[in-house]
């Protein structure tokens, strides 16, 4: 089947016209924010420090990185914690995991 100069340069045009206009603004980083409004809330973790005296990072909901000393060694602590419903405190987990300064 032959198609005549008239027929597609017709369709083209169809085309061209059904294609969104894209304009380069440079403003990448307002667009890339709008469809992913998480990434731009992201900051650094503010350091804190616990009861015990401990240095702590909070890094999401209900998680924390703790820098602590067991019997003379460094160790970091990334721990999901909980609210003790008597006290009122939030307190470690079971899931979460220790390592000394070599391992980490």
């Amino acid at each position: 089947m032959k198609l005549d100069d008239a027929s597609t340069e017709q369709t083209e045009d169809n085309l061209e016209t059904t294609k969104p206009l894209l304009k380069d603004d440079g403003n990448k980083k307002d667009e890339a924010s709008k469809k992913n409004p998480k990434k731009e809330s992201l900051k650094d973790p503010e350091k804190k420090i616990d009861e015990s005296g401990n240095t702590y990072f909070e890094i999401g909901r209900n998680r924390r990185v703790t820098l602590n000393k067991y019997k003379e060694k460094q160790m970091i602590n990334i721990r999901e914690y909980y609210l003790d419903k008597k006290t009122k405190e939030m307190k470690p987990g079971s899931k979460g995991i220790s390592l000394y300064e070599g391992k980490f």
